[in-house]
């Protein structure tokens, strides 16, 4: 007898699988000398700076190094902070990265496919936040990215201009942040050790932390108090799922 027929279960092995690929067959990965080798793979385990990468490679303003504000690729690699510590500015992009990646999946997915790939699990739910960036980025390169169970696309979420903006506020004061470092850093060497420094120095420059959260609220807090919460359009439901996935991970 057909072992399928004996077991229920036998002729569906993988039902409960998930499968993620860079590309559909027909595609070729992207090659270029700006990103690793395996793009798909960075973004997957490096997202933070992937997402960086991404960036400034996108942005429209000449790469220069010596004008401020302009966020040049090999400095914005070097952005400082530490992605566990929110009150740094790689930890707070980190955390701003999971709110936006959470209310994009929240406001697009399924809720069954919310619940399963996002609320679950840590850590299948790390990797589809960062699937979520390749496949924005992947798309840029003519690249699909294919997953198991099927996703919705989500490229072209209007969250992803709020992480956009995050971003480049936070890369808008690179120059003080790296020449605060220097200067400290300038600083420790006059000094010696064991010794005093008698010059007056100004201070270090202290990262200004992101408005992100806080426009989030007040739009939710907006959206609220104008009686769009009584609307049913569809349009607004979206826009109000949206503020709320933001402000509930404040």
């Amino acid at each position: 007898m057909d072992p399928a027929q004996q077991d229920p279960q036998a002729s569906r092995p993988f039902t409960d699988c998930i499968q993620l690929a860079a590309c559909a067959a027909d595609e070729v990965l992207p090659m270029t000398p700006e990103l690793p080798a395996d793009v798909f793979t960075a973004c997957l385990t490096s997202p933070i700076e992937m997402a960086l990468r991404f960036f400034a490679l996108r942005n429209p303003l000449p790469s220069n190094p010596t004008r401020s504000g302009v966020p040049h690729l090999d400095n914005v690699m070097q952005l400082p902070g530490d992605l566990k510590d929110r009150r740094t500015p790689l930890g707070e992009l980190n955390w701003i990265f999971t709110a936006v990646t959470d209310t994009i999946a929240w406001t697009t997915f399924p809720r069954d496919i919310f619940r399963r790939l996002f609320r679950q699990d840590l850590m299948v739910a790390a990797l589809f936040r960062n699937f979520l960036l390749a496949e924005r980025i992947m798309r840029n390169y003519h690249c699909t990215p294919q997953s198991y169970p099927p996703l919705p696309p989500s490229h072209n979420h209007p969250l992803w201009n709020s992480w956009d903006l995050a971003v480049d506020s936070c890369l808008a004061q690179l120059p003080q942040l790296r020449a605060a470092e220097e200067q400290r850093l300038a600083s420790q060497q006059d000094t010696g050790p064991g010794g005093s420094q008698t010059s007056e120095a100004p201070g270090p420059y202290q990262y200004v932390p992101s408005s992100f959260f806080g426009d989030h609220l007040t739009a939710f807090q907006v959206w609220l108090t104008r009686g769009a919460a009584l609307s049913k359009t569809v349009t607004d439901e979206t826009v109000s799922q949206g503020d709320l996935g933001s402000a509930t991970s404040a």
